[in-house]
């Protein structure tokens, strides 16, 4: 087993899909977290979307907890 988390695991390394853009929203999101959320007027649609379902996610990952 290589990697395992709430009942799902993985026996072969996966090819990574993170790009340039999804590397740089998850920076700007943890800046976010960290300092307050700025006025989201100043965001492109895809930087507002993949805030959204990072916040999303994040509190999913906090109710399982």
């Amino acid at each position: 087993m290589i990697w395992a988390r709430r009942g799902v695991g993985a026996t072969l390394c996966p090819k990574s899909q993170i790009t340039g853009d999804s590397a740089a929203w998850l920076e700007l999101y943890h800046v976010w977290k960290r300092l307050g959320f700025p006025e989201t007027r100043t965001l492109s649609a895809r930087e507002a979307h993949a805030m959204l379902i990072l916040e999303q996610e994040s509190e999913a990952d906090r109710e399982r907890n």
